[in-house]
Parts: C-alpha cells; structure tokens; sequence
C-alpha cells in the first residue's frame, strides 16, 4: 500500500506558504507571480497525488476519475520544473535574453506543450499510462517523454543560474541550487521504493527553503512609500548590467524634499511621495509599460526603470508625470508643490556600467537644478567632474605610479607675534589628462579604495624631509599641520608608522600638528582613541579641524586633547548675518574655555581679519596671505613677509 501522508503534510506545507504569500502581498509584481505560480504548481502536483494515492489504495474501479487524477499529477508535475526556470530567469533578470532569441522565445514552451498534447492523446492511446484489468497504474511507452520535459526545464534554470551566478547573493544562489539535488534524490528515492511517495513533500519544503531565504520583499521594499527602496535600485541595477538588459529609466529629484522634511511632519513627507508613487505605478499600467520598476531614494529622488520596448512610450509617459507633479499634493489639509527636476536616460546607449550608472544617480542628486528642468543624460555625462569621478581609481593610481601628487604649503599668521609662525600641508593632484584633480573628488575616493594610506605616507614623508632641510632652519617656522583622514586614523600601525618616518628624517614630534576633522573626532573608535593616546604620549600635538562644520558630539570632542581649533571658512561670513555673529562668538569663547588655541580659516579680507583679531582668535590663515603654494614659493614667501604688521 502506497503512504500519503508525505503528499497531506507536502499540500500543508503549500497551503501555509499560499496563504502568508497573500496576506504579505508578495504575488505582486513579475517576480512575485512568478512564484506564486510555482507555488500553485507545487500544489496542486500534492492535491492531484493525494488524491491518484487514494484511489489506487481504495479500489480499482472509477477508472475515468482515476485517468483525470493522474493527468492533472503529471501536468502540475511538470509544470512545477517549469515554473522554477522560469523563476531563475526572472531573478536573474535575464528573461530579456530568451524573448530576443526567437527560436528561445518559441520553442521554451514546447516541451510542456507536448506534454499536454499526450496527455489529452493518452486517454484514448494509453502512451503515457494506464490501468490494467484489476485497476493497477502502469506506464506508457511514451512516459520518458515526461522526463526529458522536467529535465528540460530544471538544466535551463541551473544554465542560467550558473550563467548570471553574479547577479544574485550566494545564499539566493544556494537555495535554488539546492532544489535541483533534492528533487532527483526524491525522484530517485521513490522510484526505488514505490510505496514512499516523497516526492511532492520534499519539492514542498524546497519551495519553502526558497520562500525563506529569497522572497523577502520587505528586504527591498520602502514601506513609507510602497516603492522599492535604494538597496533594491543597487541591486537591480547591478543586476542589469551583468545581464546587458536594455532599459530607460527617469530620475526624479524632489528639490525642495529636505525642505518638506523640516517645515512639515516626516509622516505627511511620507504620504506625499507615497502619493506621488501611487501615481506612477497606475500611469505606467494605463499606458500598457509593462514590468515598471519604481525606486525611491531616500536623499529625495524617484527612479523610474521600464524596458527598452515600451521606449515608444516614456514621452506620453513623462510628459503625464510632469503635469502631475505641477500641480500641489494635498496631505492632512496641507498643499505643497513639489519642485522637481528630471532626467531620461537609456541604457546601455548613454550608460554602459554598474559603476557609471552609480555615479551618474549621486551626480543628478547633488547637481544644483532649477524646478521644470528637464535632462538628457549627456548634460550629466559631458560635466568634467563627472568624468574624473568616472576615472578617479585611475587617476590616483597612476598618480601614485608617477609621483602625481604634490605637497602644498598654506601659511599661518600669528596675531599675537605678527608674523608667520607654522603652516598646514596640503596634498595636490595634478593629472596629463584631467591637469588639477580637487582633493574633494579624488580624497573620498582614495579613502574608500585604501590608497589614503599611500598619500598619507606620501604627505607626511614630503613635509618631514622639508622640516629636516637646512632651508627650512632659516624660515622661524615652528610646526606644520599635517591632515589625518578618518581611515588612517583607523589603522591600528598608524602610530608605528608616523614614528618611524619622523625617526628617519629626525623630526621631532613638536614639528607636526596632527589634523583631524570634526566630523572623523567625533566617531567613536577603540583604535582610533588608542593612537590619539600613543602619539600624544609620543610627544605630538593634534588639532580639531573644520569646527563647525558637522553636528559633533561635543563632550566626545572635549575629551580628545586638541590643543588647536580650527574655525571653519563658514564662520568667515560673520556681518552679513547677525545670528552667525552670535555663533561664532560663542564658539570662539567655549574653544578658549578648553584651551584650545584658535586658527581660523578662510580669511580672505582685511575687514576678516579685524573682526577675528578683536575676537581674540590667535591664528589667520587664508587667501588675504596667501593662497595655498608650493615649497619653493612657500620658502620665497616666508623669506619675504617674515614681519607682516
């Protein structure tokens, strides 16, 4: 007698994943229906089995219904392998591929097409199967066709997963992986021992093993907005790429976004571009974009993905999109306007890399823009930061190759002695092809690749070698400031490393002031505060760099012993507002409370440099002096302005 009760806890197991399935609401969208099909095939496989089970332990007449069950097992059966290539090929994102290829496209469907035909043929011919006098199942000379179908469509899914393996994590990549060997295992385990029926039980823990590690929408799902949220936009795009998927996608920046968020409740921000998404997905669906991706970025922008063949379709589309976002969003009795600017952009025509498609998104977000703007990709594209951007792991490559960089010299006035007393080292890149790279473009991107430690090395090696100089004996220059990034200051050597250069070229620890921004002070760091401990222990002084300019963590900052503060340029602008006035005079005296010597930065005129004399600030630097320089001009020009009065 055959045993059912793997195929009722198989059904179970379904009916638990069909209903969470629905009540999460995760059979929306390609992907989602995809599975939920698969899921249905599961199945019903179990139900039509449960039932074919029954009537073979039951008796051996009603052999119509007994026909009719057997049918449905092996149609949902082989629809199941179906469904799950299917599958692979929309999470792979390459269900592009097989429509372009018009024998794939045709013939993908044939082997459960067959599998059809025979079925309905069998009722009268007997090929696939029968049931002898007493009622007994047996197959048909034709029942291989069924295999060769299943294994048709199993070794395409694996083909594709195998092929765009890089398009999805490793764990997603298992999980499906892991259905192939657990199905033939069943397969074999039944074929063995035919009272066993398995099969379906196992094919529906498979499908809950892949439930649980893949479809997981509120991994990529925004829930303030309903759109899919920027973790979701990386991967899919990421995806695309690999994949070469053609597409147009439109970028929405919500200028005046930061705006709503500090004039109204974040809750009411929430609903309007809720709003705003809602409008989106029922545009692209009235006019027929089929499989639209809409994205929302938290730093105010929408991404609107849509296959290249609806292209026909994103000038009515957008221009419906533009009129919408013209008129005021009414929330909770509040009208707002959204200003916004937009960019259309077909890839891979105007962008062809994860990489650029990346730094093309941060350069839209951050490009100033004026509300009704509309962008080609090529406005973007063209901008020369934008290449440098593009090419800047290049750029600092080969200028480490090359000896590219240079050490610069800004000069410091002391108010107090009336003459230039020390002065901060600042590091310059200049490139054949790009000629000045500006440290705010090549630093970030040096610090999140790693080669900062190289510059920094580079910096500190240069200024060593010119304190060590005779030349430098003869400029009455004291100690030069030399900066430290977040992530040096991180490196559990660095301490090591900064002695054993200065040890070199035998500078003193006195000679070098240490900089380190704000916003780097104010992170919290086991290493980081052990290194700030053992290089002042070792004799060096540090100084707080760009007060001002971050939202810090002051009793942190209190902590660290800067002997040095450094207003930031902002606090330049004192005069043209009254309330920065206020500010800059309350933190020029908590900075004195510390006792913290005080520089400012960005000096430029002499009615700059009253204000900040009167204010009690004891060090000026700034283009009023002198802009930046390199040694040998640095040298000239201390030589030369030894007694500014």
């Amino acid at each position: 007698m055959k045993l059912n009760y793997y195929n009722i806890c198989g059904m179970a197991v379904c009916a638990v994943l069909i209903f969470s399935t629905l009540v999460r609401r995760i059979h929306k969208g390609k992907l989602g229906k995809i599975y939920f099909m698969m899921l249905l095939s599961v199945f019903f496989s179990a139900a039509f089995d449960v039932v074919a089970v029954s009537l073979d332990n039951a008796t051996h007449e009603l052999i119509p219904l007994k026909y009719f069950i057997n049918s449905g097992y092996l149609f949902f059966h082989n629809l199941t392998g179906a469904m799950y290539s299917v599958y692979i090929i929309a999470i792979t994102d390459s269900m592009h591929l097989v429509r372009k290829r018009r024998f794939l496209k045709t013939s993908y469907w044939l082997p459960l097409s067959v599998v059809s035909v025979l079925l309905l043929v069998n009722l009268f011919n007997g090929c696939l199967f029968t049931f002898d006098e007493n009622g007994i199942y047996k197959r048909g000379e034709m029942f291989l066709v069924l295999y060769i179908s299943t294994a048709f469509y199993i070794f395409s899914g694996v083909y594709y997963l195998f092929k765009y393996k890089k398009t999805i994590a490793f764990d997603r990549w298992i999980a499906l992986m892991l259905v192939v060997p657990a199905s033939v295992f069943s397969a074999l385990l039944q074929l063995i021992f035919p009272e066993l029926i398995i099969e379906m039980f196992v094919n529906a823990i498979s499908i809950m093993f892949v439930s649980t590690i893949i479809q997981r929408p509120e991994e990529f799902l925004d829930v303030e907005t309903g759109a899919r949220n920027e973790t979701a936009l990386i991967s899919d795009t990421k995806r695309m790429f690999i994949t070469g998927k053609p597409v147009d996608m439109i970028l929405i920046k919500i200028i005046n976004y930061q705006n709503m968020l500090d004039y109204i409740s974040s809750e009411d921000v929430s609903a309007i571009m809720k709003k705003i998404v809602s409008f989106l997905y029922e545009k692209s669906e009235s006019v027929k974009m089929k499989s639209t991706d809409i994205y929302f970025h938290k730093r105010g922008m929408i991404c609107i993905i849509s296959e290249a063949e609806y292209h026909d379709r994103i000038a009515g589309y957008l221009d419906a999109v533009m009129e919408y976002l013209r008129n005021p969003i009414v929330v909770s009795e509040v009208s707002l306007n959204c200003d916004v600017s937009v960019c259309s952009v077909r890839c891979p025509e105007d962008i062809d890399s994860f990489e650029s498609m990346n730094l093309f998104i941060n350069n839209f977000i951050d490009k100033g823009s004026s509300a009704d703007e509309l962008y080609e990709a090529s406005d973007i594209i063209n901008n020369r930061n934008y290449s440098i951007q593009l090419n800047i792991e290049t750029i600092i490559n080969r200028a480490i190759a090359e000896n590219r960089f240079k050490v610069y010299y800004q000069p410091i006035y002391s108010v107090s002695e009336k003459r230039f007393v020390c002065a901060e080292a600042l590091i310059r890149l200049y490139d054949d092809e790009y000629s000045y790279v500006s440290p705010e473009l090549f630093i970030p991107a040096a610090e999140k690749n790693g080669s900062i430690h190289k510059i920094g090395k580079y910096v500190l090696e240069e200024v060593c070698r010119f304190i060590s100089s005779e030349q430098f004996r003869t400029l009455g220059i004291s100690f030069i400031d030399v900066n430290l990034s977040a992530v040096q200051c991180m490196n559990s050597n660095l301490t090591g490393e900064i002695q054993e250069i200065l040890a070199r070229y035998g500078v003193p620890p006195e000679s070098i002031v240490l900089e380190i921004t704000e916003t780097a002070a104010s992170y919290e760091h086991n290493i980081m505060d052990e290194n700030i401990k053992l290089l002042t222990d070792a004799g060096f002084n540090f100084s707080l760099d760009d007060f001002g300019t971050g939202y810090s963590n002051m009793s942190r900052i209190a902590d660290l012993p800067f002997k040095i503060g450094k207003l930031d340029k902002i606090f330049t602008r004192t005069g043209e507002n009254k309330k920065l006035d206020l500010v800059t005079e309350s933190s020029v005296h908590m900075m004195k409370a510390m006792n913290m010597k005080i520089v400012v930065e960005g000096v430029e005129t002499r009615e700059m440099l009253d204000r900040f004399t009167d204010l009690g600030c004891d060090y000026i630097q700034g283009y009023y002096f002198s802009r930046p320089i390199p040694e040998d001009e640095f040298v000239k020009f201390i030589l030369e302005n030894q007694m500014v009065s």
